[in-house]
């Protein structure tokens, strides 16, 4: 169970031309070939596998507690190594952690005892992440793959438990999937014919296939209350729109608008949360049903076929998890036509206060250019009326000093001079006060 010392990469290297530039994940993409080997496994053994969700932080922290039992490269995915006499694999995936853990001589009823597994104490005690799944499997040596009806029953106290003949009639498969009083969900595989490497294989897709299932199943709890929350959304969206379908008002408007700006954060933080966890459940179901077929599962009469048995419990949920996330999405868009079409009439009801507002001050300049007109034709009387007085006060002057001059005469001879030539200054002025405006 040891790994080789060095990797396919490293091997790898001795065969690069050295004209070519490597890809620089390259060896990532070589090493990731062989980054899980099948475990070669002797009938009887009892394995046992533990699949740990975590955090970057805390897959750091397994590794770490790890160092004590393996050298493992920084980042490491894959290792194995021994603790006394067990066989240990660890695993590192995207967001788990896997432990499994060998024991080549178990006992006889190694499943039925309950008891706490010292391994697995001493390995994971006070170690980081939490708990999705925890399975022990007892591969017996058996005459013909059909199990043990007597020990199932023995096992999995009566005769309500599930099992199927696995790699056409070569080994058989039985589970209840109850956890035992260590929370173990518990396997029992009867081998007849198989060698140890097809038994490693077997093994480990029926290890994944529980373990996926589980990771898949951590989407349901999510569904049921994103659903909950959905239901309250809609509720809520449903008495907008008949808010919004109600008329306009500047008021209301303001009023709906904030109410959707919250409706459309919480449907997004909804759909964040979910968004991830629901196509995570997608792409372990689709590992669940290929472990599965891989299996090559036959009948047994009276029991319920395992791949059966996860089958009704993991398709209604992963539906549930689409329906849920489909709602998410459907929600998402009825805020989104919500907010454009209460949008779109805020501006046309702006539109038409701009509207009455631009008619009231075209109005309202129509009323003062009038009235400047009025002004103007006033100030020209007055203008003219002054201009016409200094000018008779000239021409009294005048013939005061002896000068023949008619002062009355002046005057009005005068005054359609001053009128119209005020007049005329007046206009002159405005042209080119309008090509200088003031600055």
């Amino acid at each position: 169970m040891s790994e080789d010392a060095s990797s396919p990469h490293e091997a790898a290297q001795d065969l690069q031309p050295p004209l070519l530039q490597p890809h620089p994940d390259r060896g990532v993409l070589l090493d990731e070939l062989h980054a899980r080997p099948r475990p070669v496994l002797p009938a009887p053994c009892l394995v046992t596998r533990l699949d740990i969700q975590i955090t970057p932080d805390e897959a750091a922290e397994h590794l770490a507690r790890l160092s004590a039992h393996a050298k493992l490269a920084e980042n490491a995915r894959h290792a194995s190594f021994k603790v006394g006499d067990i066989d240990v694999v660890f695993e590192r995936r995207t967001e788990f952690v896997s432990y499994t853990i060998i024991d080549l001589k178990p006992e006889k009823d190694a499943l039925a005892s309950n008891a706490p597994d010292p391994t697995v104490d001493r390995l994971l005690q006070g170690a980081p992440g939490r708990l999705v799944s925890a399975i022990r499997l007892h591969l017996v040596k058996a005459k013909n793959g059909n199990p043990d009806r007597s020990w199932c029953s023995d096992l999995f106290g009566g005769e309500a438990f599930a099992a199927s003949l696995i790699r056409d009639g070569a080994a058989g498969l039985a589970s209840d999937f109850k956890p035992d009083r260590t929370g173990f969900i518990r396997f029992l595989v009867f081998d007849s014919n198989t060698n140890d490497v097809v038994r490693g294989r077997m093994v480990q897709r029926i290890l994944e296939m529980e373990a996926y299932r589980a990771a898949a199943m951590l989407a349901l709890p999510l569904a049921r209350r994103a659903g909950a929350a959905l239901d309250r959304l809609d509720a809520s969206l449903d008495e907008v729109n008949a808010r919004i379908a109600a008329g306009p008002h500047a008021g209301k408007d303001r009023d709906i608008l904030h109410r959707l700006t919250r409706l459309a954060g919480e449907a997004e933080r909804l759909r964040a949360e979910g968004d991830y966890r629901f196509a995570a459940a997608r792409a372990y179901g689709d590992l669940v049903s290929d472990r599965n077929d891989r299996l090559r599962e036959q009948r047994v009469e009276g029991h319920e076929r395992v791949g059966v048995f996860i089958a009704r419990r993991l398709t209604p949920a992963l539906q549930t998890c689409q329906a849920v996330s489909e709602r998410q999405h459907a929600m998402a868009q009825r805020v989104d036509r919500a907010v454009r079409m209460l949008t779109t009439r805020v501006q046309v009801d702006l539109e038409d206060q701009n509207s009455a507002l631009l008619d009231a001050m075209n109005r309202r300049a129509e009323a003062q250019l009038r009235l400047q007109e009025a002004v103007e034709m006033l100030s020209t009387v007055a203008i003219t009326y002054y201009g016409v007085g200094l000018i008779h006060y000239l021409a009294k002057g005048a013939a005061e000093l002896g000068w023949p001059v008619n002062p009355s005469l002046y005057a009005g001879v005068a005054t359609p001079i001053v009128f119209f030539g005020t007049v005329f200054g007046v206009r002159v002025l405005r042209r080119w006060l309008s090509k200088h405006p003031p600055a």
